[in-house]
C-alpha cells in the first residue's frame, strides 16, 4: 500500500459519485470519458478524491472490447495535504453470459501504471471484477446488480508499496434505465483493504449517471468502474 505522509483519524463512509460517457462512436471504435467526485463523509462532507478517466477502443466479436486509457486524480485526505496520481492502463472487458430474458454477466480485467506526483516509481496493479445484473422485466430493464471487484500490486515501490492482494470490493444495488441512451445505478460498496494487521474497511454509498453512446442494448461498458473505477485508505493513502 501507498501511504501518505502522516496518518489521520479513520474514514470509514464515503459517497462515490460518477458521470459516464460510453460505448460506439464510428465502426469498431469505442470510448469511455468518466468523471468521479468522492465525498469524505467525517465531521463533515468535503472531497476527498476527484477523478477523471479517458479512453479508447476497438470492438471485437461479441462485445468484447480492447482499450488503451489515461488516469488522473487528486487525493485530499486533509485540506492541506494533496497527492496527484496520472496512470496508464490496459482494458479488456465482455460478456461471460447473457440470456435471452436478459441476465447479463460481465467481466473485466484491468493493468494499470501508477505514478504518483514527487514519488519515483511505477506500480504496476491488476484489478479483476466480474457484474451480474438480473432484469426483472427483460433485457435492458430495472433490475438489482451484484459485483465484485480484486486488486493485486505486482510489485513495490516508493517505499512504501507491498506486492500481493490489495483490495476486495464487494457491491450490490439497483440498476434503472432512464431512457434515450440514459441509465442510474445506485449500490453499496464494500471495500476491504490489505493491512499488516486487521484489514480496513470502507463503506461507499454509490451512485452513477450514465449515457451510452451507440445503439440501444446492452454493451460491455455498462460495467461500474469501476474504479475503478477505484480507493485503497482514504485515511492513511490514496486512492486506487
Amino acid at each position: 500500500m501507498l501511504a501518505l505522509t502522516s496518518p489521520v483519524h479513520a474514514r470509514d463512509v464515503q459517497s462515490w459519485n460518477m458521470l459516464l460517457l460510453a460505448g460506439p462512436v464510428k465502426g469498431r471504435m469505442v470510448t469511455w470519458t468518466e468523471a468521479q467526485p468522492r465525498l469524505l463523509l467525517d465531521d463533515r462532507a468535503r472531497l476527498g478524491q476527484f477523478l477523471v478517466r479517458q479512453a479508447v477502443g476497438i470492438r471485437l466479436h461479441d462485445n468484447v472490447d480492447l482499450m488503451l486509457g489515461l488516469h488522473w486524480q487528486q487525493n485530499t485526505v486533509r485540506p492541506d495535504d494533496t497527492l496527484r496520481e496520472t496512470r496508464l492502463y490496459q482494458h479488456i472487458s465482455g460478456h461471460l453470459l447473457n440470456t435471452r430474458r436478459g441476465l447479463d454477466l460481465q467481466a473485466q480485467t484491468r493493468l494499470e501504471q501508477r505514478r504518483f506526483a514527487g514519488l519515483p516509481d511505477t506500480i504496476w496493479r491488476t484489478r479483476t471484477q466480474f457484474r451480474l445484473h438480473i432484469p426483472l422485466h427483460g433485457p435492458g430493464s430495472i433490475g438489482p446488480v451484484v459485483a465484485s471487484e480484486t486488486m493485486f500490486n505486482l510489485n513495490s515501490g516508493n517505499g512504501r508499496t507491498r506486492p500481493g492482494f490489495e483490495q476486495q470490493r464487494t457491491s450490490v444495488g439497483l440498476y434503472a434505465p432512464l431512457g434515450n441512451g440514459f441509465s442510474v445505478e445506485a449500490t453499496y460498496l464494500n471495500q476491504r483493504l490489505a493491512r499488516i494487521g486487521p484489514d480496513r474497511v470502507v463503506h461507499v454509498a454509490s451512485l452513477k449517471l450514465a449515457y451510452k453512446l451507440g445503439k440501444a442494448g446492452h454493451s460491455s461498458h455498462d460495467l461500474p468502474d469501476p474504479a475503478d473505477l477505484h480507493l485503497p485508505d482514504p485515511a492513511t493513502e490514496p486512492a486506487l
